[in-house]
């Protein structure tokens, strides 16, 4: 094992190298051609479609992950394919919120306990 200052470069290279890979393969993600990809200066449209939980309020409920975020993250992509989800939320009715960025709109997609998709807004 390398000590002093190579030794950190060295790990630090191989750590940057790789953290670089993962942008860059994100990066090419949010190059795609879609048809809600995010256009800078563009117009952010806002509306609502479907069902909207009730006493749905930003910022609430509880972070998930794992296959629970796994499978509501493939349930909203079907439906609104195109954004980088970085969040799923899961709310006091038991519902899911699965946040995406990267695009116009839809930024809020709701899945509901069955994992079918709900909702947008």
């Amino acid at each position: 094992m390398r000590s002093g200052i190579a030794g950190k470069f060295f790990a630090y290279g191989w750590f940057g190298s790789a953290v670089r890979k993962v942008f860059s393969a994100l990066s090419n993600i949010g190059a795609m051609n879609c048809s809600r990809s995010f256009q800078r200066g563009a117009a952010s449209t806002s509306k609502r479609v479907g069902q909207i939980p009730a006493d749905y309020s930003q910022g609430s409920g509880t972070l998930v992950d794992g296959k629970t975020a796994n499978t509501a993250t493939e349930a909203a992509l079907a439906a609104y394919p195109g954004g980088i989800v970085d969040r799923v939320v899961k709310l006091s009715s038991g519902e899911y919120e699965v946040h995406t960025i990267g695009v116009n709109w839809p930024h809020h997609i709701f899945v509901g306990k069955n994992f079918k998709v709900l909702g947008a807004a």
